[in-house]
């Protein structure tokens, strides 16, 4: 582990924007993105269109599973992706890597993206799974900006540990903050507002 955590001390910062042409407020700042499907991507994504040079970790071989929802539109090299997901990469670079950071090879690329970065913007869940240190990544980087999001909170800021482990998505949320009830009839089942009403106003928040 030394010889890759090295590798990365003696790396020099490349400021932004390297990848995409200078245009817009956020020009110059670098975001590293470590989430799927809508709630932390749609947040990048707003960032991506108002100039930040943006960096999507997918998964390898799968990429982001939001790709695998429906409906689906074929692209120009035959595969096939959910027609909302094209619209929501974007402005962005996606790169495959395994977000397991107990691997070796995929820690010390993190690393090295981090320190390239200004922000880090996240909806894993399992980070202490995944290897996933703050601290250390704030070792990497001091000036690094951190965006967690998720749908019960991170227990070093307030949220319940019990819970904090679980994945949410935007119907859970809607639930369990009451807004199918809200919207239902009166003495009829709880509706569920389309699409994704949740994510995309937490995606806003963590924007904003």
């Amino acid at each position: 582990m030394a010889e890759t955590t090295e590798r990365w001390k003696t790396m020099e910062r490349i400021p932004a924007p390297h990848f995409i042409p200078k245009f817009g407020p956020l020009s110059g700042m670098r975001l590293l993105l470590s989430g799927s499907i809508v709630a932390a991507p749609f947040a990048a994504q707003l960032c991506a269109d108002f100039g930040a040079e943006v960096i999507h970790i997918e998964l390898p071989r799968i990429g982001d599973t939001y790709r695998t929802q429906r409906p689906q539109i074929p692209s120009e090299d035959g595969t096939k992706a959910m027609a909302a997901a094209y619209c929501q990469k974007r402005n962005k670079l996606s790169f495959a890597l395994n977000h397991n950071l107990r691997i070796p090879e995929s820690r010390e690329i993190f690393l090295s993206l981090i320190k390239q970065c200004d922000v880090w913007l996240e909806n894993m869940v399992w980070l202490d799974k995944l290897g996933v240190d703050c601290k250390e990544l704030l070792e990497v980087n001091p000036k690094l900006i951190i965006v967690h999001v998720s749908g019960y909170g991170r227990p070093q800021f307030g949220g319940n540990p019990a819970i904090c482990n679980r994945p949410s998505y935007d119907p859970v949320g809607q639930c369990e903050g009451g807004l199918a009830n809200m919207i239902g009839f009166p003495d009829g089942p709880p509706v569920y507002a389309q699409p994704f009403v949740n994510d995309y106003l937490t995606a806003t928040y963590a924007f904003g």
